[in-house]
């Protein structure tokens, strides 16, 4: 993936990620160099999967099916954790807000948003560092 050090790369890249993680794919490589500065966004694609909140918490281990009525526009990832939280990723590829149906299984409870911001004119990641109570 290229452009790692602007917002869209950064969203191609988390995009690239979370397939890798539903193909259950086993080893991928970035080319080139990633500059490992908290402020450029391709790391914080890579973030979202490794320790979202600044605490440690990753990115659930055991894919869960997600699916979204438009995934060209809005990727959905979704996994459930080791302690059975369920994460969801989602991913609006476009500039605009987005009507959508995404759904999550296996879920016994509506899912529960948290907002991280918005990619709309965004020329830097936004922050997730407060964990919901």
């Amino acid at each position: 993936m290229g452009a790692l050090d602007s917002i869209t790369g950064a969203i191609a890249q988390a995009d690239i990620l979370g397939i890798f993680g539903r193909e259950q794919l086993d080893y991928g490589t970035v080319w080139g160099s990633l500059n490992p500065s908290p402020a450029n966004p391709g790391v914080f694609a890579f973030k979202i999967f490794l320790n979202y909140d600044g605490n440690g918490d990753q990115f659930g281990g055991t894919s869960v099916s997600a699916t979204s009525d438009n995934p060209d526009a809005l990727s959905i990832f979704a996994a459930q954790r080791y302690d059975s939280a369920l994460t969801v990723l989602v991913l609006n590829k476009t500039a605009s807000a987005i009507a959508d149906s995404p759904s999550a299984y296996p879920t016994s409870r509506p899912l529960e948003p948290r907002r991280c911001g918005s990619t709309a004119a965004r020329t830097s990641p936004p922050s997730c560092a407060s964990r919901p109570t």
